[in-house]
């Protein structure tokens, strides 16, 4: 996917943030987007299983930063493991902000089985989870399951659904479009 439309992702749930809140922020490269689209006004705790995110939003005033603890998956410098899925179990987001390996029918899923755990994890305890899809991975179903769509608040993706897709997206509860700059 190219940068503009993980970019308008991430500005789109950037949007939903309001002061105050505790926030979880999920690993990859659309995550990132999100943590660099905080408004520069926002004050809160971010907590995430991502080196990078936690980068990006290091030493922002006002953001009091958590990471979890455990083994540094090479490439995204994930985090992840039995430490990572108990540091989200501790925690009683606002919202949570989750990626993806796909979204079809049977669900949210991952290619990686540890990330998939602290998923289930940060859906579960926040009071409003949304998942950050691009278009191509609607449709696509990864190895492994997080949960079912009727468990997320919401889907945040750059494109309209096609009729095909239309089916899938329906079972959540709020469908988010993001337009990349571009586009506009």
């Amino acid at each position: 996917m190219e940068l503009g439309a993980k970019a308008a992702i991430g500005r789109a749930a950037a949007a939903l943030l309001r002061p105050g809140q505790t926030v979880v922020i999920d690993v990859g490269t659309t995550a990132v987007e999100v943590a660099r689209a905080v408004p520069g006004d926002f004050h809160g705790v971010v907590a995430t299983s991502s080196l990078r995110v936690a980068g990006v939003l290091a030493g922002r005033s006002g953001i009091e930063v958590l990471v979890a603890g455990g083994r540094v998956r090479e490439g995204d410098l994930a985090v992840c493991g039995a430490q990572a899925v108990a540091f989200f179990d501790d925690l009683c987001p606002d919202i949570a902000f989750v990626g993806s390996g796909g979204v079809s029918a049977s669900g949210l899923t991952d290619y990686h089985l540890d990330e998939a755990a602290s998923r289930r994890v940060m859906i579960s305890r926040s009071a409003r989870s949304y998942a950050l899809v691009d278009h191509s991975k609607i449709g696509r179903t990864a190895p492994y399951r997080v949960c079912g769509l009727e468990q997320l608040s919401g889907i945040i993706t750059d494109r309209q659904p096609n009729t095909d897709q239309r089916e899938v997206v329906d079972a959540v509860a709020e469908l988010l479009v993001a337009t990349p700059s571009s586009e506009l």
